[in-house]
């Protein structure tokens, strides 16, 4: 449907009249032509022989982790990491050098806990599956320092 005819749609919709289960509904083919109008406004236009290309390689299925290298938490607060890894499934994970009251789940990688000493612990994270593995450092910073990784939003 072009849109002078959308227009056309949408303006006998509203000036019917009827009774109120049907002005309901004619509120809502309304509110419908309205969004399909928004969208056909707002879709790109392609030429012909135009083609669209995704240029963000996929991730490979060898593993990869990715995310903060650096992340901290107070004395005796809990403490909740996800480490962030792409790869094919099934992956194991495993930590080297975690602080005492860490632990870490070998099958999704979360690592929990509570850390009660301050200080700066350097855990080596390995990912494996069965095409390789890949390992990354991560400093765990435990003290009454705040925002060691800047808030979302920030540049």
């Amino acid at each position: 449907m072009t849109i002078p005819a959308q227009l056309d749609q949408a303006r006998q919709l509203g000036n019917s009249s009827s009774k109120f289960p049907l002005v309901s509904l004619n509120c809502f083919k309304l509110f419908l032509l309205a969004a399909s109008l928004t969208a056909t406004l707002a879709a790109p236009r392609l030429f012909a022989g135009e083609t669209n290309y995704i240029l963000t390689p996929q991730p490979p299925a060898t593993p990869r982790i990715n995310g903060a290298k650096i992340t901290g938490v107070r004395p005796g607060h809990p403490f909740l990491f996800q480490t962030p890894a792409t790869g094919e499934r099934p992956m194991t994970f495993t930590a080297k050098r975690l602080p005492r009251g860490l632990s870490l789940d070998s099958q999704t990688g979360l690592i929990t806990g509570s850390v009660t000493k301050p200080g700066t612990y350097r855990v080596q994270l390995t990912a494996k599956n069965n095409l390789g593995a890949a390992s990354r450092e991560l400093r765990v910073v435990v003290g009454d320092t705040i925002a060691l990784t800047p808030p979302m939003g920030w540049n």
